[in-house]
C-alpha cells in the first residue's frame, strides 16, 4: 500500500487565498475558555500581541475581538463590559471605571478613610452585591449640595 503525496497549491493558489493578518489596530478583546468569557482587555495597536501574552497566565481556548476607532474611549469601553460580564481574570475595574471599590472611592477623592465614609453615608449611595460604587451617583449627590 502506498501512501499518495497530497496535491500541493500551487504560489498563485497561495497568494490568492491569503489573509491579512489585523493586528496593528485599537480594540477590546475577550479571552474565552469552554464558551464563558474568562477576561476582557484592550490594545491600542498590536492586538493580537498583546492577546498572545496572556497565554502564560490565563488559560483561555479562543478569544474575540471588537475593533474600534481611536475616538472610543477604550478605557470606559473595557470597564462597561468588565462590570457586565465580571470574568474570572479581572480582579478590579479598569482604570477610568464609574464602579469604584470604597478604598479606589477614596483614593480618587483624596480624602481619609473617616471622610469617605462620612460622605458616603450622607450621600446614600449602595454598593452593588459586589461591593461596588457608581461613582456618577456620588458626583450627582456633591452637584446637588452646591446648588
Amino acid at each position: 500500500m502506498t501512501i499518495d503525496e497530497p496535491t500541493l497549491w500551487t504560489t498563485d493558489a497561495i497568494l490568492a487565498n491569503r489573509q491579512l493578518v489585523r493586528h496593528a489596530f485599537s480594540g477590546i478583546y475577550f479571552l474565552i475558555r469552554d464558551g464563558e468569557i474568562v477576561y476582557v482587555g484592550q490594545s491600542t495597536c498590536n492586538i493580537l500581541e498583546r492577546i498572545v501574552s496572556h497565554l502564560r497566565n490565563k488559560d483561555f481556548d479562543s478569544f474575540t475581538v471588537i475593533h474600534m476607532t481611536s475616538d472610543v474611549d477604550l478605557n470606559a469601553v473595557e470597564a462597561a463590559y468588565v462590570y457586565a460580564l465580571r470574568p474570572e481574570y479581572n480582579k478590579s475595574m479598569p482604570p477610568g471605571s464609574p464602579h469604584v471599590s470604597l478604598q479606589t472611592l477614596q483614593k480618587r477623592l483624596g480624602l481619609t478613610w473617616d471622610e469617605t465614609g462620612y460622605l458616603v453615608n450622607q450621600s446614600g449611595i449602595q454598593a452593588d452585591a459586589d461591593g461596588y460604587y457608581d461613582i456618577r451617583d456620588l458626583k450627582s449627590y456633591v452637584e446637588g449640595l452646591s446648588q
